[in-house]
């Protein structure tokens, strides 16, 4: 297998990518501006604005730990990355 890599395409011209998704939702709960804060289906949801081009949304459940995330295009909106958090911890 030498020499054999994965090749996941850039989503953004920015290097976003599934390999980058989670740092970039962590970099933007840290440093993003929130945007708006709402409930949905028992969780609280927040809209992070982290740069000019993407929206984060983060769904936080009851205990406050991150069960999903979402990265969008701020220009139409458009769902770039999904993500479903199934165990989270901070150490």
């Amino acid at each position: 297998y030498d020499g054999l890599l994965l090749g996941l395409p850039e989503l953004t011209g920015d290097g976003l990518s599934p390999l980058t998704a989670l740092p970039r939702i962590l970099s933007a709960l840290r440093e993003g501006f929130v945007e708006t804060v709402w409930r949905q289906s028992g969780c609280l949801a927040v809209e992070l604005l982290p740069d000019d081009a993407l929206r984060v949304t983060v769904w936080f459940d009851d205990t406050g730990v991150p069960a999903r995330a979402e990265i969008a295009a701020q220009s139409d909106g458009r769902v770039l990355i999904s993500c479903e958090i199934t165990k989270f911890s901070m150490e």
